[in-house]
């Protein structure tokens, strides 16, 4: 083989190497955040309950109401809901980890399917939290609650089609559907990230002290589509892609990691008082 075709053949010069670089880097920025999300989780929400002190919830205004007193159905339901949020943090970007499903089947099918049940179960809760409570992250705004149910919907639906896929041993389909589920499912965990790196990148233009401001709304559906959106270009310029294409795609991936950088960083600035107080 002569030195040109070598160089033709080589995935690093088809882009393949650059796209396999920048998601790698995707992925050590999403584990790093998604823990530092279940530690917040855990200290703040959960330390709250242990010590019999749940008002403490409404101190953290991202999401409204939290806490309602006298309200036992609501604040079990919300408890629940926040006790879900920490199985997805922790046991998602473990269904990611290729040594883990080549090595540990049993726990990679076993985590799988707490995985799809807690989501399915978080996103059938969340529109019941919606609709019959009036709940959501965009101050009961209605734009807001529609954008947590189109959410909720695609859980459903990216559950539904893993789950019948793997049953019939349609594994790298399954595989796309079970990362199109990651996505969604981190829905509310990418939204933070958008709305508190936008705080800090640009003051919060656009958005209000009750998160309902036109930026929020636009943030509330971008937060898991964009991320869905980014898997199917990176699906495409990986099997069948041009340089050019993996390229772009890599620096795209560059970029939501560059972001989600910024507003990890910020959100744990935010939270860290919370853990102290």
């Amino acid at each position: 083989m002569s030195n040109v075709e070598a160089i033709r053949l080589s995935p690093v010069w088809d882009g393949r190497g650059m796209l396999r670089a920048a998601t790698r880097l995707w992925f050590a920025v999403t584990v790093i955040g998604q823990w530092a999300f279940l530690y917040y989780l855990a200290g703040f929400y959960g330390r709250a309950l242990v010590t019999g002190h749940i008002e403490d919830w409404n101190r953290s205004r991202m999401f409204h109401p939290a806490y309602v007193t006298g309200d036992k159905v609501w604040d079990l339901y919300f408890g629940a809901h926040v006790l879900l949020a920490t199985v997805i943090a922790f046991g998602g970007v473990l269904q990611m980890v290729p040594r883990i499903r080549e090595r540990a089947v049993w726990f990679h099918r076993w985590n799988g399917r707490a995985f799809m049940l807690t989501a399915l179960t978080g996103a059938v809760s969340g529109l019941w939290m919606s609709w019959a409570r009036g709940a959501g992250v965009s101050g009961g705004n209605p734009l807001g609650r529609i954008a947590v149910s189109l959410d909720g919907l695609l859980i459903i639906a990216c559950c539904a089609v893993a789950w019948l896929l793997v049953r019939r041993g349609r594994i790298e389909l399954h595989r796309r559907w079970a990362l199109r589920l990651f996505m969604v499912a981190n829905g509310v965990w990418f939204l933070r990230l958008a709305v508190m790196g936008w705080y800090l990148l640009t003051g919060g233009a656009g958005m209000t002290d009750n998160l309902s401001g036109p930026i929020n709304l636009v943030i509330d559906f971008a937060s898991y589509l964009l991320p869905l959106a980014l898997l199917e270009l990176y699906f495409r310029t990986r099997d069948g892609g041009t340089f050019g294409g993996r390229a772009a795609t890599a620096a795209a991936v560059l970029v939501s990691s560059a972001y989600m950088t910024v507003g990890i960083f910020a959100l744990v600035m935010v939270q860290a008082p919370l853990l102290r107080m």
